[in-house]
Order: C-alpha cells, then sequence, then structure tokens
C-alpha cells in the first residue's frame, strides 16, 4: 500500500482535497485518449481509496469557502508573519499613514504541537543502504532513518557499551 495523504491525518480538508484534486488534473493532463484518462482516474481511485477516502471522485467537485485575496470591503488581503505587537502595530500605522486599500493579518508561527507530532503517522520511514552496519544493531522497528534514533552497542571483544545518537 502506497501512502500519500492519510485521510484522518490532521491535515485540513481544503490540503487534502487539493492533493487529491492534483492527482486527478496529472492524470487529466498526461492521459492521450479517454480510455486512458478514465483508466488513469481508477489508479487515482484506488490510492485514495487505500488511504482512508471513500469516495473519491467526489473531491474533484469538492467546493470550500477559501478566503479570496479581497476583503469585503474591496481592500487586498495581505498575509503576513506574527513577529510581535511592535512589530505588527508599526505595519498597520505604516498602511493606515498612506492610506493603502490593504487589510493586513497576521498568521502565527506553527505551533508546537505541529513541529512535534506527526501529521503523517502511518509513514514508516525506511533504511535504503543495501548492508546497513547500523540496523541490525538497532532494536525491533527502529533503523537509521528515523531521525536522531539513540543506539547502544555493545563490543564484542570488550563487552563496553556504547550509547549514540545519530
Amino acid at each position: 500500500m502506497q501512502i500519500t495523504l492519510y485521510f484522518r491525518s490532521h491535515h485540513t480538508t481544503k490540503t487534502k482535497v487539493e492533493v487529491a484534486k492534483s492527482f486527478y488534473r496529472t492524470a487529466d493532463i498526461s492521459s492521450s485518449s479517454p480510455e486512458l484518462k478514465e483508466e488513469s482516474y481508477q489508479v487515482v481511485d484506488h490510492l485514495l481509496r487505500c488511504n482512508g477516502y471513500s469516495n473519491p471522485r467526489q473531491l474533484i467537485d469538492h467546493k470550500h469557502n477559501s478566503p479570496s485575496c479581497k476583503a469585503k470591503d474591496g481592500n487586498v488581503v495581505l498575509k503576513l508573519p506574527y513577529i510581535s505587537e511592535t512589530v505588527s502595530a508599526e505595519i498597520v500605522k505604516f498602511v493606515r499613514k498612506l492610506d493603502l486599500p490593504i487589510n493586513v493579518i497576521f498568521i502565527p508561527d506553527k505551533k508546537l504541537s505541529e513541529l512535534f507530532c506527526s501529521s503523517r503517522p502511518h509513514d514508516k520511514k525506511q533504511c535504503i543502504i543495501t548492508n546497513c552496519g547500523i540496523c541490525p544493531k538497532l532494536p525491533e522497528g527502529v533503523n537509521c532513518a528515523i531521525m536522531y534514533p539513540v543506539y547502544r552497542i555493545t563490543c564484542n571483544t570488550c563487552k563496553q557499551q556504547y550509547v549514540g545518537e545519530s
């Protein structure tokens, strides 16, 4: 089973829909006949079903409420990363001073949960090194492709143990 973007991941619905639409667009563009297009669509259907999507073709017509780049008052929306109250206030003050038709929105940076929690928990990184010298020494279910694994190696000669992190 190939994992692409699992249905129960913590991504937004909009992200999941856009990924699925991208697959269907690629199938559409790369197919040279209606028969091949349908065959490509079936491959995408199968891939998405294997990743938990119950009716993948509905995603092609999915409409979501996306914010437009124009605000209700006709101004352009400018999204900037939030840095501090002082910086935000200075930017808003500058925009108002010049009477620019801009609504400034400050977007917060990533939360700790986004940094430390995997949104793709079903992915298993695999070692790609042939005859890897590290993987056989690691505990079951752990391999050297996992970021910063902690491991312990015992010397066969002196029986001293080395604890490391790669």
